[in-house]
């Protein structure tokens, strides 16, 4: 196996950190909309809405 050249090495390198950013659209990462639970008859959630968007964690 030989290795990589220096310029295949770079790409993959500016690639990697391209992919690391933040996407660009406005669309949340994780969004839950009006989550109810009920356990044992009781209401434990009622109503929870949330939304985490890129880079907020």
């Amino acid at each position: 196996m030989t290795p990589p050249s220096a310029s295949a090495s770079a790409s993959a390198s500016a690639s990697a950190s391209a992919s690391a950013a933040p996407p660009s659209s406005s669309l949340p990462v994780l969004a839950f909309n009006d989550v109810s639970c009920v356990l044992g008859g009781k209401n434990v959630v009622d109503g929870v809405s949330f939304t985490i968007e890129a880079g907020q964690i």
